[in-house]
């Protein structure tokens, strides 16, 4: 018989040793107690290594710059992260902005109602916790 015994931390909290101990006892033979550790290490930040120059779009003529995200992010613990644009201090989009995290392209094409300064954020996000 075989038993798993899943262990998936959400916090940093919990991280550091656990012991765990488990006793097999059916009555008629010499009960067998077996204890272990299990160390649960920190997940550590995400790390940036570069920063986006700003740019400036013409009006009429769209761009559609790609973003490799190993260029601007790296995780400590080579875990995988995903990345996402975002509107400073907001998480929605301007209308005439897109993101394709498939792509990695960010596609901008404004119109002449869309003039003015937009302050974005290229988020990294460790999916390991």
């Amino acid at each position: 018989m075989t038993y798993i015994l899943d262990v998936a931390p959400t916090k940093n909290e919990h991280c550091g040793g656990h012991t765990f101990t488990i006793t097999f006892d059916d009555g008629i033979s010499v009960p067998v107690t077996e204890t272990w550790t299990i160390d649960l290490l920190f997940n550590m930040p995400l790390i940036a290594i570069n920063s986006i120059p700003s740019m400036s779009v013409i009006v009429g003529n769209p761009v559609n710059p790609v973003y490799d995200k190993m260029l601007y992010f790296e995780d400590p613990e080579s875990m995988p992260f995903a990345v996402k644009w975002r509107q400073a201090g907001s998480i929605y989009f301007p209308y005439f902005m897109n993101w394709n995290d498939l792509t990695n392209v960010f596609s901008i094409d404004p119109l002449i109602v869309n003039i003015g300064e937009y302050s974005m954020e290229y988020v990294g996000v460790d999916d390991s916790g």
